[in-house]
């Protein structure tokens, strides 16, 4: 039986999402709490650094510890989700009127993770590695 890529595509997405609804569910025995730390406008982010097509910019320190975002614009209200390589969630934070964000990561593992951003005006996934 010869698939074709779409269908291909369809099916690894569908498989993708089901294991993400089943990974949260096993979440809550993993959790780690993130802390969110607040960011001053005029820090010490590389402003070198382009905002990717959905006006965000990512900042990993790996002397600091902390995952920075920046939006292009001020976010009235948005979901952050931290998720693991395996696809468990870490932890999710909310908030609304955001510029920036600033995770510490001092508590994770060393390793892959993702930034899940929700919004009614961005959508986006992003990966960092702790170090």
């Amino acid at each position: 039986m010869k698939l074709n890529s779409n269908l291909l595509i369809a099916l690894l997405l569908v498989c993708s999402m089901s294991f993400a609804q089943s990974a949260k569910l096993e979440a809550s025995q993993s959790s780690v709490d993130l802390v969110l730390l607040p960011v001053q406008k005029n820090s010490d982010l590389d402003f070198n650094t382009d905002f990717n097509p959905n006006g965000i910019r990512l900042f990993n320190s790996h002397e600091t510890n902390q995952v920075k975002l920046q939006f292009k614009k001020t976010i009235p209200s948005v979901s952050i989700d931290v998720i693991d390589k395996k696809g468990r969630l870490i932890t999710n934070y909310s908030g609304s009127n955001l510029d920036f964000v600033n995770f510490d990561t001092v508590q994770l593992k060393k390793g892959t993770y993702f930034i899940r951003i929700n919004s009614d005006e961005i959508e986006d996934f992003l990966k960092f590695v702790k170090k």
